[in-house]
């Protein structure tokens, strides 16, 4: 074998650790946009459309 087989864990675990901060990251700033805006719109507004609700635009005639 080439190489050092000892570096494929290395780059492993970097992988993991990247993806665990992504995770988290990502999770935190849902949750803190989430607390001050919200993520979801209301029912109304989505059975009205949110081209009209949100921009004030009819999109589709």
């Amino acid at each position: 074998m080439f190489g050092k087989p000892a570096q494929f864990d290395i780059q492993a675990q970097a992988v993991f650790v990247t993806a665990l901060f992504s995770f988290v990251g990502s999770y935190l700033i849902l949750k803190v946009v989430d607390g001050v805006i919200g993520l979801r719109v209301s029912p109304e507004e989505e059975t009205t459309g949110l081209d009209l609700s949100q921009h004030g635009e009819r999109a589709y005639s």
